[in-house]
């Protein structure tokens, strides 16, 4: 008896038409066959089973055969082929089903040059040289981006598992500007972003940017500028002198204001829209100095003047020691010292708006010994007198040495290791720390 699995070798028609019985030999008795039944599924269905390369059919398949072995081989298009060997037994009834897998390919994307963004369905894949693996079967277009070089879109179609090369050439997107300005040196902008200064020069992917132009004193300007692939643009812009202005102030207020003998009005004053340049600002008040000043106006720009306006009939300017003095002027009280730099002398005590003679200055301080010290000035019209500097002995710190003797007075200077202290006017004594029980200042609700 020829088996079915030597059926299935020479020929699926032979399994199809017939599963004959052969004798052997003169005098046997056939014997009976008991089949088996065969159904094979895949999915997706269609699929051709196939043995040696003879088509059986296309699944879902069923047959019933003779108990056999065999290697069948299930195919269809655009998916992976498989093979499985299959045992039957008399009056088996056995099901395949087999998942089939698409078939893929691997694609290498070239640029030239590289470096250049895949991007496929929106979504960036990576940059050029670039693999795409587990492709399926089908057709596929993608966009390659590459700064200073044109957007390129590339297709392909992959028809069966062998691995393809994708070459694709970028064209240059890429012109150059040249910029100058009148004056040069002026700030260039491109798109809002800062660039550089005139004279400028740069490459720029072709296309409409916006370009602005600032400098001190000038007006900023706003243009834009087209760039075209493989061209030079040249752009030369002139820019507009701002107006400067000037603020002018004096103390006291309300004085005569002439510009290059042009009067403008009163102090405050404010002007706006003058040409750059040099001016003389002069400021006139009765009673008072005239004063002037050389002012250098910067366009775009506002300059500030300021007259401390000094009266005429003269003045007396004081330096006490120690801060915090009452003055009086013949007998006048005039207000008292604050301290400055040196914690030993008071700022400078001014007295204005004084007629010219012979003047009483006194210092008062209560704390003082004496307790007033007068000096006379000479007060000239128009000047200022400055008499040497008043000093007062005035006690400043309580200092109580370790044998318990107490005493109020001037500390001169101190060390980390002595201290100079009087404690009366004329005399300085010296001690050491290790005689010094303790040294406060004198700190009274008046100072």
């Amino acid at each position: 008896m020829k088996t079915l699995n030597y059926i299935f070798r020479i020929s699926v028609a032979a399994v199809c038409i017939s599963s004959m019985l052969l004798t052997s030999g003169c005098g046997q008795k056939p014997q009976p066959r008991i089949d088996a039944t065969l159904k094979v599924t895949s999915n997706p269905d269609g699929a051709s089973v196939l043995i040696n390369d003879h088509e059986l059919g296309t699944t879902p398949y069923s047959t019933k055969t003779s108990p056999t072995t065999v290697i069948i081989k299930i195919a269809k298009p655009n998916f992976k082929p498989r093979w499985e060997r299959i045992e039957l037994k008399a009056g088996e009834d056995k099901t395949f089903n087999y998942d089939l897998v698409p078939s893929t390919s691997s694609i290498l994307l070239v640029s030239r040059p590289d470096g250049a963004k895949v991007i496929i369905n929106e979504q960036v894949k990576g940059t050029t040289p670039l693999i795409l693996q587990e492709q399926p079967l089908g057709s596929y277009t993608a966009k390659l981006e590459k700064p200073g070089f044109s957007e390129r879109e590339v297709s392909w179609t992959i028809k069966d598992e062998r691995p393809q090369e994708v070459i694709v050439s970028l064209n240059s997107n890429v012109g150059r500007l040249t910029l100058s300005s009148e004056p040069s040196h002026a700030q260039v902008f491109i798109n809002g972003a800062p660039r550089g200064y005139t004279p400028f020069k740069c490459e720029l992917e072709e296309g409409k940017y916006q370009l602005k132009l600032e400098k001190e004193g000038f007006a900023a300007i706003e243009d834009y500028v087209n760039v075209l692939r493989d061209q030079n643009v040249e752009k030369s812009i002139t820019m507009s002198n701002l107006p400067g202005s000037i603020e002018v102030t004096t103390e006291p207020a309300g004085a005569d204001i002439s510009i290059n003998n042009e009067p403008h009005g009163v102090s405050p004053l404010k002007l706006n829209s003058l040409a750059a340049g040099k001016y003389i600002v002069r400021a006139a008040k009765s009673t008072f100095d005239t004063a002037s000043k050389e002012v250098v106006i910067v366009s775009g720009q506002k300059s500030s003047v300021e007259f401390i306006m000094t009266k005429n009939t003269g003045g007396i300017d004081l330096v006490v020691n120690p801060p915090g003095t009452t003055i009086y002027l013949n007998g006048k009280i005039q207000g008292v010292t604050e301290k400055g730099e040196n914690p030993m002398l008071s700022k400078i005590f001014q007295i204005r708006g004084i007629n010219a003679g012979n003047y009483e200055v006194t210092a008062a301080h209560k704390r003082g010994v004496p307790d007033t010290k007068t000096v006379p000035v000479t007060v000239t019209k128009g000047q200022i007198a400055r008499p040497k500097q008043i000093s007062l002995w005035v006690a400043n710190a309580e200092l109580k040495l370790k044998d318990g003797k107490v005493s109020m007075g001037l500390l001169y200077s101190e060390s980390p290791d002595k201290i100079l202290f009087g404690p009366e006017p004329g005399v300085k004594v010296e001690y050491t720390r290790e005689e010094i029980d303790y040294l406060k200042p004198i700190i009274t609700g008046d100072e």
